[in-house]
This record gives structure tokens, C-alpha cells and sequence, in this order.
């Protein structure tokens, strides 16, 4: 449908840029919208090949997280139900705000009296042995059970919530790099799973995945490593943990009370917000010394099948190692080599049992290829500019 003129002066709307899932298929379009009167205009972005994705008015909107400033957004409309919306831009959430403020409020209505809030409180000692207990056990099967579609929703939430305002780096030739490299790595896998990579622009030293697909690389992290082998290691190590839903069911682990707060105390409680934000980030701290051996093997099968050397893992291991044991001296203080393997140690837990598998399948391997090109591999260093 071509585009159309909307009845409004060019300042009394604003355009933001967007990604637009047409929920047919798992590719994202890069998009333009437009806050009208009537709703958001959806157009397809000038160097995708323009075109009419449609209007979506404002009563029919959903959010997947209530509107917070400063926050990416996430929407779909009752009207296209299968579709979904993605704004990155910090002031979008601000104002849609204004023009569809049921987005912004909580569900639960105001006035609880005094003993609705014993009752509530009742109820939280009740639960918490529950959410003590019950929660981490439970974990591993209710993530089995959510659908993958669901998945991915939880997990972009929680991508925005862990990077906050940290840009994804989007430097073309980078970007090409690392999308051969993550389709190489999955190519020959039999899953639901679409695997979406950024490399976040943080000092951090770390890479995780979070629920459905989604895998970040800090630039903080990208910066040490030697060569393409080594980030491939890495990558098919998080691509393990999102296969066998490691993340998801770290995700229900760790914020399963702040869910149960936002039932009874109310979306404004600053509690709540702040829960919200430390268990998304925490997700990358909750695997267990099993989880980290599930997804070791399953990286170096991803490796194998890719046909990549899992030595630059090995090499990779053996400097964490080095650095973590590094100390200046009188042993109270680290260095910042050291600092960066504690850093990545304490959010996934280490042994040297870990090596030495990684090594035993290192002198096993019989032929390899390189990750990348010696140019790809130039330019994906170089992918946050």
C-alpha cells in the first residue's frame, strides 16, 4: 500500500526509527514511525525500499513492559496481532506516553487500605518459601514449557534492561562479519531459535545470552580477544546455554519476586522497578556449574560441525586463568587483567575440569578453517567505530 499523507502540520507529530517484525517470518525491517493523531503510521526505512506497513491506533496498542523514560519500547496492536514494533530511541516512550497513557499505568487499581496491604504482606511470607524453594526447582521445566514466541519477548525486555542505554555497535562492515560468523556457527543446527548478536558499546568485560536467541558481546569484552576463534568459541558457548534454555529459566529464577511484588504492592513501587532491573541483569550470574558444562559441549559440537579449531577457546580459557591468578603485590589488590577474568569468572562459574575438556577436543580436531577472513575480522574489531 503506498504511503499517505496524514492530516497534521510536520510539527505536530515526530518520527523515530524502528524495527518491524511482521510476525510471518522471524526477519526484522527497518522502519519509520510516526506519532499522528489517529496512531502510529509504520513505513518501511528509505534504504530498505520504502512501502506501507500500515496505522496502528493508539486504543489497540500493547506494550511487552510497561513505559518507563528513557527505555526501548516494544509494541503490538490488537489490530495485527502477529506483528511487533521496536523503538530504541530514549524519548519515544515519553511520548507515547501522552497519547496512550494506558501504557503507562499499572493494571491494579490505587487506594489499598491498610488491610489490604496486611493482607498482602501476609501473603508474601506465604509465597516467599515458595519463590525460596519452590522457584529454582521449578525453573528448568516451566522454561521448557514456554513457548518459543513467548521467549522471545521476555528476552528483548530483558536485552534492554541488562545494556541500558550502552548503543548497539552497527558498523556495516562489522555488522557483516559477525553475521557470517553467527550463521556459520548455527548453520548446521536443528532448532526454533533465531540467533540475534549485538555487540553492546561497554567498557564491560563480558558476554551472555538472555531468553529467546538474543546473545550480547561487550565491546569491554571484544577488545581482548586475540582472534576470530576465540569469539567463536564464545558465541557457541552462549548459543549452548540458549539451546538447552538456560537463560530463561535463570530469568524465573530471578525475578520471580519481583513479579509477585508487582501483583501486590502496584507497578509504581520504585521496589518493584528496581527488582525488575537487577534480575535482569542477575540472569548472567545464576548458572550452575552444570549449565556451564552443558553449554561447553555444546559449543565445541557447534564448532566442530562449523568446522573452527576449538583452540582459540582453549587459548582463550588458559589466559582467563593466567589473569585471574595475577595480583600486585601483598596479594590485596588485582591488576586489571585479573579484574577482567574475575569479572567473566563470576558469571560463569570455572573449574579446570572445563579446560582440559576443551583441550582433550582441541587435540582431537583434524581439520579446521579459519572463523574469518583476516579483513572481517579487522573489521568486526572495529565494529563500534
Amino acid at each position: 500500500m503506498p504511503s499517505i499523507s496524514m492530516p497534521f502540520s510536520t510539527n505536530e507529530g515526530r518520527t523515530f526509527p524502528a524495527w518491524f517484525f511482521n510476525g510471518q517470518t522471524a526477519a526484522k525491517r527497518k522502519a519509520v514511525i510516526t506519532l499522528t493523531p489517529q496512531g502510529i503510521t509504520i513505513e518501511s526505512a528509505k534504504e530498505d525500499g520504502g512501502g506501507w506497513f500500515g496505522l496502528w491506533t493508539y486504543g489497540d496498542l500493547t506494550a511487552a513492559a510497561r513505559l518507563r523514560p528513557g527505555q526501548p519500547v516494544q509494541l503490538n496492536s490488537g489490530g495485527n496481532p502477529d506483528a511487533r514494533l521496536m523503538v530504541d530511541d530514549p524519548d519515544f516512550a515519553e511520548l507515547l506516553g501522552r497519547f496512550a497513557p494506558h501504557l503507562a499505568r499499572h493494571a491494579l487499581g490505587r487506594g489499598r487500605t491498610w488491610v489490604q496491604a496486611g493482607l498482602a504482606a501476609g501473603l508474601l511470607v506465604l509465597v516467599g518459601m515458595f519463590l525460596a524453594y519452590g522457584i529454582p526447582r521449578l525453573s528448568g521445566p516451566i522454561a521448557a514449557a514456554v513457548p518459543i514466541s513467548w521467549e522471545e519477548e521476555i528476552g528483548a525486555a530483558v536485552k534492554a534492561n541488562i545494556t541500558g542505554h550502552a548503543k548497539a555497535c552497527e558498523a556495516p562492515p562489522g555488522r557483516a562479519a559477525l553475521e557470517t560468523l553467527t550463521g556459520r556457527l548455527a548453520g548446521h543446527l536443528n532448532t526454533e531459535y533465531v540467533f540475534d548478536v549485538t555487540v553492546a558499546d561497554s567498557p564491560v568485560n563480558n558476554a551472555f545470552a538472555v531468553p529467546g536467541g538474543h546473545i550480547v558481546v561487550m565491546r569491554g569484552l571484544l577488545d581482548t580477544l586475540e582472534s576470530p576463534e576465540e569469539l567463536a568459541g564464545i558465541l557457541a558457548h552462549e548459543i549452548g546455554h540458549v539451546i538447552e534454555r538456560h537463560p530463561l529459566a535463570g530469568a524465573i529464577r530471578i525475578t520471580g519476586i519481583s513479579v509477585l511484588l508487582d501483583l501486590v504492592v502496584g507497578g509504581d513501587s520504585d521496589i518493584v522497578d528496581a527488582l525488575v532491573q537487577l534480575g535482569g541483569t542477575l540472569i548472567a550470574f545464576s548458572y550452575s556449574r552444570e549449565d556451564e558444562r552443558t553449554a561447553d559441549a555444546i559449543a565445541l559440537e557447534i564448532l566442530r560441525q562449523a568446522a573452527i579449531t576449538p583452540k582459540g577457546l582453549e587459548r582463550f580459557f588458559e589466559r582467563l586463568t593466567a589473569e585471574a591468578g595475577k595480583t600486585v603485590e601483598g596479594g590485596d589488590r588485582m591488576d586489571k587483567a585479573a579484574e577482567r577474568a574475575v569479572t567473566l569468572f563470576s558469571t560463569h562459574p570455572w573449574n579446570d575440569e572445563r579446560l582440559q575438556e576443551v583441550r582433550k577436543a582441541g587435540a582431537a580436531t583434524e581439520t579446521s578453517r579459519p572463523a574469518l577472513t583476516g579483513d572481517q575480522w579487522r573489521a568486526l574489531q572495529g565494529i563500534c567505530g
